[in-house]
């Protein structure tokens, strides 16, 4: 069975740039518009609104107008102006400070990997089911709340949709039958704490469903092998692939694929083989995934065949999906790195408390730190992990709940950080983009598109500023253009409406990937290839 993303360019991902540097300064340098900022400048949260008027700058060039006041007589900005921050605070010896606190040395501390897994599929297929079932021969539910769920689902006329409402918690989402949030709870496995996220399967919710992308080190795809659903699912319009493509834009590596409701078809081995052979090209050849990162599992989520244990069903001799989650690989993450934790969400219990996910360093009970972009300072007061347990410490992986004490004038998608080693702060980024389809109605992404970006978990209005380049798909190499239309790789400048903290792909890839969406289809993924820091 052929994808419908046939038309993507097979080697998107890993091209080989051909062009000099010397080429794309001189094309970004003609590419760039009337834009400027002034360097060694900084500007507090309050100046943004008026950092660049960018609108009236676009309306000026797009209508070829000129602003008739001559520049003598428009009135002077003082710049405002910061210290740098390592002037100012002294360097945290975190480790030292660590083992001070727990009365034994940082290294001997045990410690179990915490890796994030996000399941993802088209609507209907069982990811929450499936989630359910682990959670429940896991032993990590108890059996009064069980029977509660069960009843339930009987009122609704539902029975056999009780293993769903564990990760489904909201009334909504039980009512209608269908995932709308990102379901989260933990597990252990031998050798790792886990931290499973059920998205939603539906297209209207696939800016949640690129939320829990962004949260994860690996993508568990769970496909129907019921006759129909993995088709639907597969084609053009269906989630699958749509899934596929977001968690390989939010940097996720290494996928497990659970082709589950084998009970249905009495555990045929020809169905598993069709469906894995459909798939593995796509997986492979478009997405560029190690096919030694790409295992599959026959499963049944009702009935858990092969969710902890192996149990045998004739011709599968493999191992069952919790041991293959144990030994999955994942990239490893830098706790000597300056601490980074994307804000997922906020809320007041007593204090501010803020959700997020250790991207890169460590964080400490009492130390103090920075909210960008906003310059919000806070100490740390709390630090609660798995279930809410309160801890001294949190390493790089871990999903944390971090109660702070000072201001609270930041939102989601900001990023909390040591207060002397700041992320980069900036609207204009320069992008390697692939694109994908676009609407009929908007053929072409020329400067002046307007569309959403999906950095990580951080979400914001988004302006092709302008387009440096484009792959040749015969020669492979980059020429200039003005425009770029669909299924092509490209080189561009976007710019978002307002500052945010970004990275460079290959410093730090939680902040340096992004998703593009317009009017509810995903138009391109890419990476971050250069960025300038506005403070």
């Amino acid at each position: 069975m052929e994808s419908s993303d046939d038309s993507i360019p097979d080697n998107w991902e890993d091209e080989a740039e051909e062009v000099t540097q010397e080429e794309a300064a001189s094309w970004k340098k003609e590419a760039n518009y009337v834009f400027k900022t002034e360097a060694d400048t900084v500007f507090t949260q309050n100046a943004y609104s008026s950092l660049l008027n960018q609108e009236e700058q676009l309306l000026s060039h797009y209508s070829n107008k000129k602003d008739s006041t001559p520049k003598d007589h428009l009135p002077k900005k003082e710049p405002i102006i910061r210290p740098k921050a390592e002037e100012i605070i002294e360097k945290l010896d975190k480790k030292s400070l660590i083992s001070s606190l727990i009365g034994r040395d940082y290294l001997s501390i045990p410690y179990k990997t915490h890796v994030n897994i996000v399941f993802i599929g088209h609507v209907d297929a069982g990811k929450s089911t499936l989630c359910g079932n682990i959670i429940y021969k896991s032993k990590k539910i108890d059996s009064r709340i069980v029977e509660m769920y069960e009843l339930e689902a009987k009122e609704n006329n539902r029975e056999s949709w009780w293993l769903a409402y564990i990760m489904d918690v909201n009334t909504e989402e039980r009512e209608k039958g269908i995932t709308i949030e990102v379901g989260r709870a933990f597990i252990e496995t031998d050798h790792r704490v886990v931290c499973m996220l059920d998205a939603p399967g539906h297209k209207s919710f696939v800016p949640n469903m690129i939320s829990g992308a962004a949260q994860a080190d690996i993508a568990a795809l769970v496909v129907s092998a019921r006759p129909g659903e993995f088709e639907s699912g597969f084609q053009k319009g269906g989630q699958t692939t749509e899934h596929i493509l977001l968690c390989r834009a939010m940097g996720v590596d290494s996928f497990i694929v659970l082709i589950t409701k084998m009970d249905t078809v009495n555990w045929d081995e020809e169905r598993f083989r069709f469906i894995q052979n459909s798939l593995m090209p796509f997986l492979i050849d478009k997405c560029k995934l190690n096919p030694q990162h790409v295992h599959w599992i026959p499963i049944s989520g009702l009935d858990g065949t092969n969710l902890l244990i192996n149990e045998e069903c004739g011709w599968y001799k493999g191992k069952a999906f919790l041991q293959v989650l144990d030994e999955c690989e994942v990239g490893g993450k830098d706790e000597n790195a300056p601490l980074r934790i994307p804000i997922l969400d906020k809320a007041k219990e007593m204090g501010t408390v803020v959700l997020g996910k250790v991207e890169a360093g460590i964080v400490v009970k009492g130390m103090k730190v920075n909210l960008m972009p906003g310059f919000c300072e806070a100490e740390v007061q709390e630090i609660m992990g798995v279930e809410d347990e309160k801890i001294m410490f949190a390493r790089p992986g871990m999903n944390v709940r971090i109660k702070l004490k000072g201001s609270d004038e930041f939102k989601s998608g900001s990023v909390l950080c040591d207060p002397y080693d700041f992320p980069i702060v900036s609207e204009t980024f320069t992008v390697d983009i692939m694109v994908l389809d676009l609407l009929p109605h908007k053929p072409l992404l020329i400067p002046g598109y307007v569309c959403i970006i999906h950095l990580g978990i951080a979400v914001s209005e988004c302006t092709f500023h302008s387009v440096i380049s484009v792959s040749d798909p015969k020669t492979k190499k980059h020429v200039k253009a003005s425009y770029i239309r669909a299924n092509m790789r490209a080189k561009a400048v976007l710019r978002v409406k307002e500052p945010m903290c970004i990275s460079v792909f290959s410093e730090l890839s939680a902040l340096g990937k992004f998703a593009l969406r317009d009017e509810d289809i995903t138009i391109g993924l890419g990476k971050i290839l250069e960025v300038k820091d506005i403070l």
